[in-house]
């Protein structure tokens, strides 16, 4: 297990448990996402799923490989985003349901789990999922993924 995401359990929050409302409509936010990047999906559907999940102003995030460095970022609603997500968001589909959740507020993130021994490290992969809930809405307003590991 990598030391960039916390360990696996169950959703959590600073303060008590949150709303069993909140967890069930992140968890439908993370299944739309995940849906949004299924490989073939046209792009004006792609387009809709990502609209009704995330802000406008969503970005992607790609950090190096060895470092928390910033590589980039990059507004998410792009045909470039929607490439690599494309790439990177299926295969992180079990690890992004598995992946622990934090709530603090209106806010929240889903950690993807950590990388296992048999994970292609010399794959892009998702690290987090960041959201803020607008008018009782959670909504994406950032993805992070980390850079392949280089050797």
């Amino acid at each position: 297990m990598t030391d960039d995401a916390p360990l696996l359990c169950g959703p959590w929050s600073l303060d008590e448990a949150p709303p069993a409302t909140d967890s069930a409509s992140i968890a439908t936010v993370r299944e739309r996402l995940i849906e949004a990047y299924a490989p073939g999906l046209p792009p004006v559907q792609h387009h809709r799923l990502l609209g009704s999940i995330s802000l406008p102003e969503a970005v992607l995030v790609r950090l190096g490989s060895q470092t928390h460095r910033t590589d980039a970022v990059e507004e998410l609603d792009t045909a470039p985003c929607r490439d690599y997500l494309q790439a990177v968001i299926p295969a992180a589909g079990a690890s992004l349901r598995l992946g622990r959740t934090d709530i603090t507020g209106d806010l929240a993130r889903i950690w993807c789990a950590g990388e296992k021994e048999h994970d292609d490290a010399h794959a892009a992969r998702v690290q987090s999922v960041h959201l803020a809930k607008v008018r009782q809405h959670w909504k994406i307003t950032a993805i992070v993924t980390r850079a392949p590991h280089t050797t």
